[in-house]
């Protein structure tokens, strides 16, 4: 879904960071009972962080769109050339 519209390096910072990695190929030796808790806790944390790193990005890009809107309005009621008629 999104990598039509993200680079895959940007992919890769916002999603795949090195605790998710890390994670996953973790799966199957934090199974057991005592390591449930400390598992849970990580995968929180890193679910959380995500979110932060989305929201932060979300903020840039509104931030851009706004500065990129602003800069196109402002320029387009610059006359294009002035012209002095006498």
């Amino acid at each position: 879904m999104l990598r039509s519209h993200i680079s895959d390096r940007d992919l890769d910072q916002l999603v795949f960071t090195d605790r998710y990695r890390a994670l996953l190929g973790s799966c199957g030796t934090l199974a057991g009972s005592a390591q449930q808790r400390p598992a849970n806790g990580l995968v929180q944390l890193e679910v959380t962080e995500r979110v932060e790193a989305f929201e932060a990005a979300a903020d840039a890009l509104d931030t851009r769109i706004g500065r990129w809107s602003r800069a196109r309005s402002s320029s387009s009621l610059t006359p294009a050339s002035t012209s002095r008629t006498t």
